[in-house]
C-alpha cells in the first residue's frame, strides 16, 4: 500500500524531493498507521486527514490510494484461499493467477511524460493575468492527451479560472477545460485544479430496470473524467438476494479495477478466477462491459455470459456478439485472457445494451430476433435529437418487453446516444 502511494501520487508530485526523500521513515511510518485506521473504521475517519496535512498536499488522493490498495489486497487473499480448494485446477489456475498480476503491475505504472518547459511557461502567463500558481504539472498520458494540473492557494473566480483555461489552452494548443476542483488543504487553503483537452463527443446515457422481485440485475456508469466511459451491466444466475449480491459484487469489483487503471481484460480475467474459485461472495453472473473512448470514438466490448449489443445509427444496425460462459463458469485457464472487440463509433449514433429478460420477453412473445433488433433500431431514431432521448428509448423498449412478457424475469435495458 505505501509503494502504491508512492507510485500513483507521490511520484508526481513536485514536492516529492522535499517530503520522501528528506524522512523517508517517518512518511512510511505515518501511511502505515492511515492504513492501520482505514482497515479498522474505514476512510471517513478524520484522523487519517489530520496525519497526512502534517506533511502531505494532496490528502484525499493518498487515502483514496490507500483505499484502494487495502481493498486488493484483500480479493487477492481471497483468490488466493479460494484457488486452493480447487485440487484438480491448482496448478493452472496459479499460473494463470501469475500472468494476470504481472500485467496488472505492468499496467498500473501508468506511462507518463512531463513538459517543464510548458509549465514554466503556464505559470509565468497565469502571473501576467494576476493567477498565482506555486506548482503546475502538464503530463502527456497513455491515450496522447495532454492534462495539466494547477496547485493555488485560495479560491480562484470563475472569470480567473476562465482566463486560466484560455491561457492554457492557448499554450497547449487545445481546447482544454477545467474537470475538477479539490481542496487539496483546508488549513493552507491549497486547491488543485485539473484540466484535459475537451473531447468532441458527448455521451447522454440511461439504464432503466423492471425487477422481478429483488432484482438480480445490476449496472454503473464510471466516467474517469480523462475521456473514457465504462458502461457495465451484470445479470446475476438465479434469482432473489443471491443473484443480486452476485451482480452487485462484479460491479463493485469493476469500479475497483477502472479506477485504478487495471486494462479492462485483465480485470474480466481476475474476476472470472475469483467467481470460478467459488468465493462465498459470489458465484455465477454475466458481464457485459462498453468502454468508451471520447478522445479515439471509440467503443469497445468485453462480454461473459451477456446479451448482444447494438450499434445503431441511422442507416444501420452493428450487432456485437461475443460468445463466451459467464463469469464463474469453469473452462480451461488457458482461454482466461478476454480480448476487447473495438468499433469506430460517431456522432448520431446510439449504443443499446441489455440483459437476457428483454430479450427473452420478444422472443417469448413470438417476435423473432430479426425483428427485435430492428424495432429496437426504430425506438431509438424516433428519440433520435428529442430532449432526454437516452431516457425515452430506454423507458420505451423496458415498457414494450414488460407488455408482451410471459414470464416473471427481472429486465434492464442500457442506452448511450452519442453527439
Amino acid at each position: 500500500c505505501v509503494m502504491r502511494v508512492y507510485d500513483k501520487v507521490c511520484s508526481d508530485c513536485k514536492m516529492e524531493s522535499s517530503c520522501w526523500k528528506k524522512d523517508y521513515k517517518k512518511r512510511e511510518k505515518a501511511l502505515r498507521q492511515c492504513e492501520k485506521i482505514i482497515e479498522q473504521s474505514g476512510d471517513k475517519n478524520k484522523e487519517i486527514i489530520e496525519i497526512l496535512n502534517e506533511f502531505c498536499i494532496k490528502p484525499d488522493c493518498v487515502t483514496e490510494e490507500l483505499r484502494i490498495g487495502i481493498e486488493i489486497r484483500r480479493i487477492e487473499k481471497l483468490c488466493n484461499a479460494k484457488i486452493t480448494e480447487c485440487k484438480s485446477m491448482v496448478v493452472k489456475q496459479f499460473g494463470e493467477m501469475g500472468r494476470i498480476s504481472s500485467q496488472i503491475a505492468e499496467e498500473i505504472k501508468t506511462a507518463t511524460s512531463y513538459d517543464t518547459d510548458l509549465e514554466r511557461r503556464i505559470i509565468e502567463n497565469l502571473k501576467r493575468n494576476e493567477i498565482y500558481a506555486f506548482d503546475v504539472v502538464a503530463v502527456n498520458s497513455d491515450s496522447e492527451e495532454q492534462k495539466v494540473s494547477l496547485y493555488i492557494r485560495n479560491k480562484i473566480k470563475k472569470e480567473k479560472l476562465k482566463e486560466a483555461e484560455n491561457i492554457i489552452s492557448k499554450e497547449t494548443g487545445r481546447c482544454m477545460k477545467v474537470y475538477s476542483i479539490t481542496e487539496k488543504s483546508k488549513k493552507s487553503g491549497t486547491y488543485e485544479i485539473k484540466l484535459a483537452v475537451k473531447p468532441e463527443m458527448k455521451v447522454y446515457e440511461s439504464c432503466q430496470m423492471l425487477p422481478a422481485d429483488v432484482s438480480g440485475d445490476s449496472y454503473s456508469f464510471v466516467d474517469t473524467k480523462d475521456g473514457n466511459i465504462y458502461a457495465i451491466l451484470s445479470d446475476g444466475m438465479g434469482t432473489g438476494k443471491n443473484a443480486q449480491s452476485q451482480s452487485e459484487s462484479v460491479i463493485r469489483i469493476m469500479q475497483l479495477y477502472i479506477k485504478s487503471g487495471v486494462n479492462i481484460s485483465s480485470a474480466v480475467s481476475t474476476i472470472n478466477m475469483l467467481l470460478s474459485a467459488k468465493s462465498t461472495d459470489v458465484s455465477t453472473a454475466s458481464v457485459d462491459i462498453c468502454h468508451i473512448n471520447l478522445y479515439k470514438k471509440m467503443a469497445g466490448f468485453v462480454k461473459m455470459g451477456a446479451m448482444p449489443s447494438l450499434i445503431i445509427s441511422m442507416e444501420s444496425v452493428k450487432i456485437v456478439e461475443i460468445n463466451r460462459p459467464p463469469a464463474g463458469i469453469t473452462v480451461d485457464l488457458e482461454e482466461l485472457s478476454y480480448t476487447m472487440c473495438e468499433y469506430d463509433i460517431s456522432e448520431d449514433i446510439a449504443v443499446v445494451m441489455f440483459t437476457d429478460g428483454i430479450f427473452d420477453a420478444f422472443i417469448d412473445g413470438g417476435v423473432n430476433k430479426r425483428v427485435f433488433y430492428e424495432y429496437v433500431a426504430n425506438i431509438i431514431r424516433k428519440f433520435q435529437g428529442k430532449d432526454k432521448c437516452e431516457k425515452g428509448a430506454a423507458e420505451e423498449i423496458l415498457k414494450k418487453a414488460s407488455e408482451i412478457s410471459q414470464k416473471h424475469d427481472d429486465m434492464s435495458v442500457l442506452v448511450m446516444y452519442f453527439e
